[in-house]
């Protein structure tokens, strides 16, 4: 925990797993946290003391507990209060911190009922357009599946799966209608799009064998069209691909990242993520128009300019896109330090 908290300070990874070590009902005891999130529980109790007691209160327990070889004693001494109480403090802390942001019905009318064990780690999840049904893909051990799970019935279904132990997201799931899912899957070194359907299991295969990596695709309202986030020589732009056919046509071309793109519904218009500083397709880039950080661009097919709409323009991460009916658009942003969902219209 020191050793995190040296190296990280306060961060997302140690936010988000505090966050759900006190959402989570029956918890265990402080003693008796695995190995694996140990040392996220240890860099919030430094972080909680940097808060409260001042920074360089940490260095002073650190060399107590060098010399009596005991950390609970030495954090007892130098602030002055039992270690059980300190615990109780730090417990208290975070819990009215966390539940002040986070109010959850005690009838649980939302909550789905999943045995976690049946399917890992979740990395995402979508429901089709009917809301009887959700898509999930998932890690566990060293295999990313993805399920299909009926909520009235709770049966849950494997529609495909790969060997690949990392949380990072590679199938980019989504719902073409009510039975037909897509995603992305790499094959013998090459990337598909899989179109498959649920209920008979025929899969329908969309080559996407020029690119190295996607990062994210979008069908539009009546399947012709697909928006692609594709990685040639690790240059990530946005290209429009017939469904049906191998015509392709690039929309970016420039050496920014281009990520996540998405359709609007009955729309010519796609909302994609980049880290551009710049609008204007036809200048020519230079390092001042890098951004560290993405905001949300809209491009329309129709344009007679080769324009883009700079939809957010905040110094954070803006991503995840989802569009709605009505103009307006979900996403992912981080401008108050950890992930949260926002929505705006794009007029």
């Amino acid at each position: 925990g020191a050793a995190r908290y040296t190296a990280f300070g306060w961060d997302i990874e140690m936010d988000n797993i505090i966050r759900d070590y006190f959402l989570t009902e029956n918890k265990k005891s402080i003693n008796k946290i695995t190995e694996s999130k140990s040392g996220f529980i240890g860099q919030s109790i430094w972080n909680y003391i940097s808060i409260v007691y001042g920074e360089n209160t940490i260095s002073n327990i650190i060399n107590l507990a060098k010399i009596i070889r005991n950390p609970e004693r030495a954090i007892s001494s130098s602030l002055g209060i039992s270690f059980e109480n300190f615990i109780n403090d730090w417990s208290e802390y975070y819990s009215q911190r966390i539940s002040s942001n986070f109010i959850r019905s005690e009838k649980d009318l939302y909550k789905i009922d999943i045995k976690k064990k049946n399917i890992g780690r979740i990395i995402d999840l979508k429901y089709n357009p009917g809301k009887d049904q959700l898509l999930i893909s998932s890690v566990k051990r060293n295999l990313k599946k993805i399920f299909v799970y009926e909520l009235e019935n709770k049966k849950l279904k494997v529609i495909d799966r790969i060997k690949d132990n990392s949380n990072d997201e590679s199938f980019y799931i989504s719902w073409k209608n009510n039975e037909e899912v897509a995603y992305v899957k790499s094959i013998k070194g090459k990337n598909f799009i899989i179109s498959n359907n649920t209920i008979s299991n025929n899969k329908e295969y969309k080559s996407l064998e020029k690119f190295d990596r996607i990062s994210g695709f979008s069908f539009n309202s009546n399947e012709s069209l697909i928006v692609v986030s594709g990685s040639i020589n690790n240059q990530k732009d946005i290209y429009l691909l017939s469904a049906n056919s191998s015509n392709m046509k690039k929309i970016t071309d420039d050496e920014f990242d281009d990520i996540h793109p998405k359709f609007f519904k009955n729309s010519t218009s796609i909302a994609f993520s980049s880290n551009r500083n710049n609008s204007n397709l036809n200048e020519k880039k230079n390092l001042s128009d890098f951004n560290e950080s993405y905001n949300i661009y809209l491009y329309n097919l129709d344009t007679t300019t080769n324009n883009l709409v700079q939809l957010t323009n905040e110094p954070n991460n803006n991503l995840k896109i989802k569009t709605l009916f009505n103009n307006e658009v979900l996403y992912l942003s981080d401008k108050k330090g950890v992930f949260n969902l926002y929505k705006q219209n794009n007029f």
